[in-house]
């Protein structure tokens, strides 16, 4: 599926009110050339480190430190975790999301 007929596809399922924890367009991108060349590059940059605990791991995932960039990511708009690690920065990302929400209230 090509990332404009994902788009797509989101916006006519937001019409109709369908709600999914993941988009098209996410699901489209992260198996996208473009996502792979920014995801090595991150890890490359990182040093081919953990960049929270330091650990030089074999495997390593890139972590969205937010979404507003998704598709368009910046270097910093990345980091490059272990397999322990991400799974926390994940949960924190959540967290100050749904305190944001909160705050505005």
């Amino acid at each position: 599926m090509t990332l404009f007929l994902a788009k797509l596809l989101d916006f006519l399922e937001s019409l109709m009110g369908i709600r999914r924890r993941r988009t098209h367009f996410y699901d489209a991108y992260i198996h996208s050339p473009a996502w792979d060349r920014r995801r090595r590059a991150a890890i490359r940059a990182a040093g081919n480190r953990c960049e929270n605990c330091g650990r030089g791991e074999r495997v390593l995932q890139v972590h969205h430190k937010h979404y507003k960039t998704l598709g368009h990511e910046r270097p910093q708009d990345l980091e490059a975790l272990c397999l322990d690690c991400h799974p926390i920065a994940d949960a924190a990302r959540k967290w100050n999301n749904k305190a944001r929400r909160v705050y505005r209230r």
